[in-house]
């Protein structure tokens, strides 16, 4: 049956109506594409979420700021987010789309925050990062 699919599928890619224009823009690369059955007649793909939207202001204290990102795509479904300061762990598995980030003095000038997506089954997405400077 899967099998029956996938050469639907692969006819389906390589028939084009006349007149129509066919498109120009190839899919997103998927992240953590792993083959999770192989057989003798077939393989069967599985990869990881999309990365997290792009990182924004949303408020500031003197100790802090908080930060906001847009929600990351997958199939099976985002079960939360861990977020990195400067390279080390400050939170995992968030399930907003905002967290505070402390730990910010006067002599902080510029920190670095990436954001990674986990998905139903643990694969975790490419990062999204952002650089924050103090004005």
């Amino acid at each position: 049956m899967i099998k029956r699919l996938f050469i639907g599928f692969v006819l389906i890619l390589f028939i084009t109506v006349p007149g129509s224009a066919a498109t120009t823009n190839a899919p997103d690369t998927p992240v953590n594409l792993e083959a999770i059955n192989i057989t003798q007649n077939s393989v069967t793909l599985r990869w990881g979420p999309g990365p997290p939207g792009e990182q924004f202001f949303v408020t500031s204290k003197p100790t802090s700021v908080t930060i906001g990102w847009g929600a990351a795509q997958d199939t099976r479904g985002i079960t939360g987010y861990n977020i990195y300061k400067d390279g080390s762990l400050m939170a995992s598995n968030v399930n907003a789309l905002q967290y505070k980030v402390t730990g910010i003095t006067n002599k902080t000038v510029s920190f670095r925050v990436c954001v990674y997506a986990v998905n139903g089954v643990g694969q975790v997405s490419s990062p999204m990062c952002a650089v924050w400077n103090r004005i």
